[in-house]
């Protein structure tokens, strides 16, 4: 007799705390065990199909989520992914992680070709993908990307972002054109703080190689309340419907899955200074490089981003000047960094919209 397999219901997630004893035992509880619940807690109600790997896929759906632990070559290293695959039978492959890794999962896959879509550091990887495997990016669209202009003197203004995210979502796309890249940076011109000893400490920190994970890890039993302390930022990626306890409960778990992930060892963290120097300025700027792209390139910012909307620009003209008229920059209006969450149907439209425009021989 086939008996079906049930899974058992989640602990909730515990109260952000608020004083150092609730810290202190937020900070003792922390463990592996409890990070993997943290995740599947957090994602299984907005992913009704998200399944662990051994309850099988389900039947009824055409995709299955999945977390999953790769080991690496290291003992006791592995990376912790969030998948969503087809149902349909496909070859087993490890998940992308890298450039060369990203690679590997295509061959495995057995993709001739990707479009890629990246946001923020993600956009940065994917174009490096793409300059050093060209022949296998169909299309290339980039939300925010972080490390593409110079750095003149330092344009970013992580100030000028919504806060909090606008309650409704609109249409409104426009192309970037010259006029309102300048009209954006004197915005963040005027919203950057001046140079003060904290910035420099920070600068210094960041070039020793130090990450703010870094930082608050090293507070040990503070820790949790520390994070606990910034919980108004979760509300930027909780849905404003719903009950005020439904808001709660997801407050709390977005803290539990966000105090466990920064409460564990370290691992990629660890790159980010050695490929962007403080501000989000690559060392090595994409706005110098894309010229060497054949295929359709999309940027897309926020009207209130703190990525410089400039490079994106340059990198249209870049391209141009090499051959390349597929390029195109658009500013979502109503929108910050996180371009998705902030004006979704705006971004979905202009997704779709790029997704099928063809290509030009």
């Amino acid at each position: 007799m086939a008996m079906a397999t049930v899974q058992a219901p989640l602990p909730p997630s515990r109260e952000i705390p608020s004083t150092f004893s609730q810290s202190m035992r937020s900070w003792w509880a922390t463990n592996h065990k409890g990070g993997a619940v943290a995740e599947m807690r957090l994602f299984h109600h907005r992913l009704p199909f998200l399944q662990p790997e051994i309850i099988g896929r389900p039947n009824d759906s055409p995709v299955i989520a999945s977390s999953s632990f790769v080991e690496l070559d290291k003992p006791k290293r592995f990376l912790n992914t969030l998948a969503i695959k087809a149902t349909e039978t496909a070859p087993d492959a490890p998940p992308p992680a890298f450039v060369d890794s990203l690679e590997t999962w295509r061959k495995k896959m057995q993709l001739e070709q990707i479009t890629l879509i990246g946001h923020s550091l993600g956009g940065y990887l994917s174009t490096v993908y793409a300059l050093k495997y060209p022949e296998r990016v169909h299309k290339l669209i980039l939300l925010s990307p972080a490390g593409v202009p110079r750095n003149p003197d330092e344009t970013s203004a992580p100030e000028r972002e919504i806060d909090p995210p606008p309650q409704s979502s609109s249409s409104s796309v426009e192309l970037a054109s010259h006029k309102k890249v300048e009209e954006i940076r004197s915005e963040q011109a005027a919203a950057r703080p001046p140079a003060s000893r904290t910035r420099r400490l920070f600068r210094y920190l960041w070039e020793e190689g130090w990450s703010p994970f870094a930082v608050i890890r090293n507070t040990y039993f503070w820790a949790p309340m520390l994070i606990g302390k910034v919980h108004p930022l979760y509300t930027r990626f909780i849905p404003l419907a719903g009950s005020l306890g439904s808001r709660t409960k997801e407050t709390r778990d977005i803290h539990d899955y966000i105090m466990h992930i920064t409460l564990a060892k370290g691992s990629g963290e660890y790159c980010v200074s050695h490929i962007f120097s403080p501000g989000a300025h690559a060392r090595m700027p994409l706005v110098d490089r894309v010229a060497a792209l054949k295929i359709p390139v999309t940027f897309v910012y926020g009207d209130h981003d703190w990525m410089d909307p400039e490079g994106g620009e340059k990198s249209v003209e870049n391209l141009r000047k090499a051959g390349n008229g597929q390029a195109r920059s658009y500013i979502v209006n109503n929108a910050g960094h996180h371009v998705y969450l902030d004006n979704p149907k705006a971004v979905n439209d202009l997704m779709i919209k790029e997704l099928n425009r063809r290509p030009s021989a």
